[in-house]
């Protein structure tokens, strides 16, 4: 089902009550006495029922198999080498309501995006370390034991990225978010560069692996959640976004890459390819921006970022 209004804005999807002790008969949940909405968050409608599990709709792109994935994922990693919900459901009948939903177990905690600025430099370094051992673990599952929908692997890194940006422009043409002379720009710096043709392994990608997706208590890492984004892709590209998105201050970012290569080794030209990672993240999530209506900041944010990385790369109009 074709969310066409999705196209005109960003639009609250509402569960009452009734509803969801529908979703809850369904999976013998019990009786539903509270119902409270996620209100950080910027794609999907997320609920808390009875402070005991989450209801995830995908309402902005119910026909991708995202929430899908989300929960291929918490029963790949429920043996606990990294701390996920634990899974309750999926379920894409439209029988109960008219989109796909996820549910699952919440985990007590907070987000890390709530708490950062209120820790002390040691513990925010200590926090950085520790979110870089959980990717580089991350990063090191056995691909044999993920098997996600939808999923495309190409060989190669040079493959990968022809394949990716070829996909991206098509993408930035159709949402006419940027001109023509730029998107091919963009085109000719990812096919004719030579930074691409080393040899990178594919991994297993959280795909927005941020402070806000990390549950923390008594200033301990307890969850790692918002898995929808998740892919089979090159580990050194979300290394990249994460060392350029989430952290501040150059000693954060070196605590984290020490916490990661305990667990991953990072390639002697991954700080040459950075910045082009970087830029590849907002180039991906360019088309999906003008629907951010209920969010200009983020809209304003993700175009500033994409065209300061672009002139730092050299990429224009040529």
């Amino acid at each position: 089902m074709k969310n066409n209004e999705a196209k005109k804005g960003y639009r609250i999807f509402e569960l009452d009550t009734i509803t969801v002790q529908a979703i809850a008969n369904r999976w013998n949940l019990g009786s539903v006495f509270a119902v409270k909405r996620f209100e950080k968050g910027m794609i999907n409608d997320t609920f808390l029922v009875n402070d005991a599990y989450v209801v995830k709709v995908n309402t902005a792109h119910p026909d991708w198999p995202k929430l899908e994935k989300e929960g291929v994922i918490y029963q790949a990693c429920s043996s606990g080498i990294i701390p996920v919900p634990v899974f309750v459901a999926y379920d894409d009948s439209l029988s109960v309501i008219p989109f796909p939903y996820l549910v699952y177990r919440a985990i007590p905690g907070e987000s890390l995006d709530g708490v950062w600025q209120e820790y002390d430099a040691k513990d925010q370094e200590r926090l950085a370390e520790e979110m870089g051992e959980l990717l580089g673990k991350i990063h090191g599952i056995s691909l044999e034991n993920v098997h996600l929908p939808g999923q495309k692997i190409y060989p190669g890194l040079r493959n990968t990225i022809t394949q990716r940006i070829e996909a991206i422009v098509e993408k930035l043409k159709s949402s006419d978010v940027l001109p023509h002379d730029e998107r091919e720009g963009i085109r000719r710096f990812y096919v004719e560069s030579e930074m691409f043709n080393d040899s990178v392994l594919p991994s297993l990608l959280h795909g927005n692996y941020t402070f806000g997706n990390t549950i923390v208590a008594e200033k301990k890492i307890v969850g790692i959640i918002d898995w929808e984004f998740s892919s089979v892709g090159h580990s050194e590209e979300e290394l990249a976004v994460v060392l350029y998105r989430v952290f501040s201050h150059d000693h954060q970012r070196e605590c984290f890459r020490r916490g990661y290569t305990k667990h991953r080794a990072i390639d002697s030209a991954f700080d040459r390819r950075y910045l082009a990672y970087a830029l590849l993240y907002f180039l991906t999530v360019l088309p999906e921006v003008p629907q951010w209506t209920h969010r200009p900041d983020k809209q304003k944010e993700y175009m500033n970022q994409a065209q300061m990385l672009m002139q730092q790369l050299g990429i224009g109009a040529q």
